[in-house]
């Protein structure tokens, strides 16, 4: 007794086993996540080294090329970027994704033990970090009110921030760019001259008094007690009774005397406004695997209690991710209802009978049960791949209870008794084709495991999600379907005796005629027939070149992102100015939801750059997409003098720039990389198809330049250190200590020594300085030391060891047409030795390209020892394989007459054709195979086996088709997104159907006559 007599035979059995799945599946729906994208390894790690003070060109000459050296032997390392920022390095190490993250954070961490000693003193020691891909902040929060910008940043970090970092998943909260508090000591030049005391002095005293020591334990009888050496000041009112001087039993000159000591923010120069409104910006990023639906509803959830919040002080959401990712996954879920219905339609209207309709229809949703299982298991989430497979599942998983039912069908109707005999028989028969079908789709897929690159993190969520669905549909084939069959099929049938079903049997009775004249007629014209579907194939190729090449494709999230860049040196004054204006031109919109702006809200970016996020209405109630709301803005936005302007999309990942065109120049002289990044610059501005360009040069940031006569000063008895601590005080001021105040926080702050407001500083006001020497007395900073302007770095990048300059845009073409532009106009200016690197999206979609000939091989390698096992032929599986350029016939036109790319998306369609236009060969070739052992000749069998598969294979393509219409021609959110996709799979399907049918027959015919087995009977059909 074979598995199928079984499932016939104890039926209960078989709905029992499928019920499980059902409700496995229900319970690991419940338990999963909602995201946007799937989880991407992140084969990044990143050195962060502070160093205070210290400018682009000292940190990339003493910082950063010693920890590119000594990380650059790695095993694995693919490639090293690396900025040299204003106080800060930044090494980013990406490693080739096969490399264990955790074996290669532990190899970084031990070379940065090594060198840790090389580094300058002053340095602080280097962080080794990973990196997440989808470190985008996930929420925006505002807070305002009438309190000061100090005021609201210590609320901010006091109280919102703890709260928020206390919440599971979140893994980095950014207050007003990062910026803290900290302890300022302000002095007063004139009263510090008038007491006759140095800045030497003041530290000195600072460093003295604010100190605690270890001290150990004493033993006190039977106790053992601990000493609590903190001779520290713990308020503000103490610190500023700090003795600087000591003049006996005349007077003491203390901190307050000669400073005015407050609690204020280090360095802001961040600024956030809310449509006008002036603020504190909170951004917050979640940790890499985090569900980002739960981690934005519990901060709504902390934010709407108001726990803690001061009277006055208002906070308010900005945006969240949570509100773009649950209207694309609505969308989707749309999508999968008007599928399921559609697809029904199609199984009624062939069958003709509602009782074998429910029976087909019963695979669907244990299918996707099926799929939600394997979800579950690896740890995936809801999100636009997965859901995407699941919707392309409710076309596929019919499939094989379609070949089931038909055949059950077809058997019951021949037979004058229908018995589950007959039933069990019947779906026998169909094993082999639906078997050797379902794993031809599994075995595509197996092309993933050899993806080294970032689709293949992203196909292998949307592979798993398809391989468990048909694995499930294959059982729910071959177990319940043939079991509900022998329950309900075997009573009388639904009579077709009305109107509607005598209408659709004549027309089901009209394709099979035309088809078999069709058919006969190819077959009588086979080379003719066969020439032209080359022709057609070859002309589709003219086609796939010509189709624009992306990573990710665009799509209206009613949300743009405006970057404004002033030269290097402006103050937060100058930004903040452009900014506003630029805020002006925009809220002139009517379809314009709210204008949230920031400046230097991340540490890494400076004043000269400023964000605006521009939030639109939803695209349902406005005229104008997306894309064209960008163009009227850019041409408004010029009037802005004095920024550069770059108006984009939000980006969906951050695997690079914001901007999806990310091209490297490098070389090894920074000067000359300078020359000839100005001259592509000159010329890639002006060319409107690569949109607004944008470089990270920054060699023009205004500086001063200080010379010390060093015999001067050693006569003087002024040392290097006295110097540049007092001119360190002159400029963002001079740390010196800790501080904390256990009645407001346990936090510690720094102790920060600056002379005053500098905010319009001048040569002149360094020329006026003094220095203290060892003897107390007054050195006049002309005396030892002169000081000029200058310009410098503002940042220092290199790629690969390399100095680096990045160009960035959004072009209006596609990435590879604007790739091979930019590479036109660069080979015009580049000498020998100075090279282009792709990077960020555009680096992904020249993997992507590369990796997708090599799947289409594997998969195609694959299916060819698939089929050739399951057939037992060595040249039978090649005449199965013709289905696979007929399908690819239909994806490109599909993508053209459509005006979509080839992306991420439409790739993965393209390479999920491969095997859904298999199904169908196999069916017509298996019975073709069986007629012929039974000795009927070649032409005869193909002409009664054809018209016997028509029906199912129309069936199964017309569920595909109609499953994926809704999201190929939807308009709801997301689906620039997803459509492509959809759209490469409803061409494919649809001209691989059409030519199947017709092609296949052909090619057997040819096969088998250059085999010799048989002659064709050409008989000529009476009309």
């Amino acid at each position: 007794m074979s598995l199928i007599d079984v499932f016939v035979k104890y039926r209960i059995f078989a709905i029992m086993l499928n019920v499980a799945v059902v409700l496995f599946g229900v319970i690991g729906l419940v338990a999963l996540g909602v995201d946007r994208m799937p989880d991407v390894n992140a084969p990044y790690l990143v050195v962060e080294t502070p160093f205070p003070g210290a400018p682009p060109s000292t940190i990339d000459s003493n910082v950063t090329s010693i920890i590119e050296s000594s990380v650059n032997s790695i095993a694995g390392v693919e490639r090293i970027n690396s900025s040299s920022l204003a106080g800060n390095s930044r090494v980013f190490i990406q490693f080739s994704r096969s490399v264990d993250m955790q074996m290669a954070f532990n190899e970084v961490q031990s070379k940065i033990n090594k060198i840790a000693n090389l580094l300058p003193d002053e340095s602080e020691l280097p962080v080794v970090s990973k990196v997440d891909p989808n470190a985008l902040p996930v929420m925006w929060i505002f807070m305002s009110g009438n309190r000061s910008i100090d005021e609201l940043t210590f609320i901010a970090n006091r109280s919102v921030k703890r709260k928020i970092e206390n919440i599971d998943g979140v893994g980095k909260v950014l207050v007003n760019g990062g910026k803290g508090n900290e302890i300022q000591v302000e002095i007063d030049e004139s009263k510090l001259l008038k007491h006759g005391l140095g800045l030497n002095q003041v530290y000195a005293a600072i460093h003295a008094q604010q100190r605690q020591f270890p001290g150990g334990h004493v033993t006190s009888g039977d106790l053992r007690k601990s000493l609590n050496l903190d001779f520290e000041f713990h308020s503000i009112a103490e610190l500023k009774s700090l003795v600087v001087a000591n003049y006996g039993d005349s007077y003491q000159v203390t901190l307050g005397d000669i400073a005015d000591v407050y609690f204020g923010l280090s360095h802001n120069i961040g600024v956030s406004r809310l449509n006008g409104k002036k603020g504190v910006a909170i951004a917050i990023i979640k940790v890499e695997g985090a569900n980002t639906i739960d981690v934005v509803r519990r901060i709504t959830s902390l934010i709407n209690d108001n726990n803690g919040i001061p009277d006055g002080v208002d906070i308010e959401i900005v945006s969240s991710e949570n509100e773009v990712i649950e209207r694309i996954i609505d969308s989707l879920r749309s999508h999968l209802i008007e599928g399921s219905i559609l697809a029904a339609f199609v199984v009624w209207l062939f069958l003709l009978n509602t009782t074998s309709t429910l029976v087909v229809l019963a695979s669907i949703p244990i299918s996707l049960a099926g799929a939600v299982i394997a979800m579950y298991y690896f740890d995936f989430t809801l999100n636009v791949m997965t859901m995407s497979g699941l919707l392309i599942l409710i076309g596929v998983v019919v499939d094989d209870a379609i070949v089931v039912i038909e055949n059950i069908d077809r058997h019951l109707r021949q037979e004058v008794f229908g018995t589950a005999e007959v039933i069990a028989r019947a779906t026998k028969e169909v094993v082999f084709s639906v078997f050797a079908a379902s794993l031809t789709l599994v075995c595509i897929f197996g092309a993933v495991v050899f993806i080294d690159a970032a689709i293949g993190e992203f196909l292998k969520a949307f592979a798993i999600v398809i391989v468990a669905g048909v694995a499930t549909s294959l059982m729910v084939s071959l177990s319940l379907t043939p079991a509900l069959s022998s329950i309900f099929m075997l009573k009388a049938s639904e009579k077709p005796s009305r109107k509607i079903y005598k209408i659709i049997n004549s027309g089901h009775a009209i394709i099979d005629n035309w088809y078999g004249v069709i058919l006969n007629y190819v077959l009588l014209h086979r080379i003719s027939f066969i020439g032209c579907t080359a022709l057609l194939v070859i002309g589709s190729g003219f086609i796939a070149v010509d189709l624009p090449i992306e990573f990710f494709p665009k799509d209206d999230e009613s949300r743009l992102i405006i970057e404004l860049k002033a030269p290097p040196g402006v103050s937060t004054g100058y930004m903040l100015s452009r900014v506003r204006e630029a805020e002006q031109l925009i809220s002139q919109r009517g379809d314009i939801s709210r204008v949230f702006s920031t400046i230097g809200y991340d540490e890494a970016i400076s004043v000269n750059k400023a964000e605006i996020r521009v939030y639109l209405i939803p695209k349902s109630k406005r005229n104008l997409s997306q894309k064209e709301i960008a163009s009227e803005l850019r041409s408004k936005l010029r009037n802005v003098t004095g920024v550069e302007v770059t108006i984009g999309a939000f980006p969906a990942w951050a695997g690079g720039s914001n901007a999806p065109f990310e091209v490297y120049i490098t070389g090894e002289d920074l000067n000359k990389l300078a020359e000839y990044t100005e001259q592509i610059y000159g010329i890639a501005k002006y060319r409107p198809e690569l949109g607004d360009v944008t470089i990270d040069l920054s060699l023009d940031q205004p500086n001063y330049n200080f010379i010390i006569n060093r015999r001067a000063a050693i006569l003087a008895d002024v040392s290097i250190n006295e110097i540049a601590s007092v001119l360190s005080a002159f400029g963002e001021g001079y740390r010196i200590s800790m501080f904390n105040d256990p009645n407001i926080s346990s936090d510690r702050y720094d102790i920060v020594v600056s002379l005053g407001d500098k905010g319009n500083a001048n040569v002149d006001d360094f020329r006026k300085l003094y220095f203290t020497n060892a003897k107390g007395e007054r050195v006049p900073f002309n005396s030892i030391m002169s000081v000029n302007e200058g310009f410098g770095a503002s940042s220092i990048n290199r790629l690969n060891m390399n100095f680096s300059v990045g160009f960035f845009s959004y072009p209006s073409i596609s990435l590879d047409q604007a790739v091979a532009l930019f590479k036109s106009i660069s080979d015009d200016v580049l000498p020998s030795g100075y090279n282009i690197v792709l990077g960020g999206q555009t680096e992904e979609m020249q993997k992507s390209s590369g990796v997708g000939v090599v799947v289409f091989v594997i998969a195609m390698v694959l299916v060819y020892m698939v089929l050739a096992s399951q057939f037992n032929s060595i040249f039978q599986p090649l005449l199965i394989m013709t289905a696979q350029p007929l399908a690819v016939v239909g994806g490109v036109a599909g993508l053209w007459i459509a005006e979509a790319s080839l992306n991420i998306y439409s790739m993965i369609g393209m390479i999920l054709l491969v095997g859904l236009v298999s199904k169908n060969s196999i069916l017509l070739v298996d019975l073709i195979n069986r007629y012929k052992r039974d000795g009927i000749c070649t032409n005869q069998a193909i002409l009664k086996a054809c018209p016997e598969r028509m029906r199912p294979i129309l069936m199964t393509s017309l569920t595909v088709i109609l499953a994926m219409t809704p999201a190929a021609f939807g308009v709801g959110d997301g689906a620039g997104e997803y459509g492509p996709l959809s759209i490469a799979v409803l061409g494919g399907t649809i001209s691989s159907t059409l030519l199947t049918l017709l092609v296949v027959p052909v090619c057997y015919s040819l096969f088998d006559n250059l085999a010799g087995t048989t002659k064709l009977c050409y008989l000529r059909q009476e009309s």
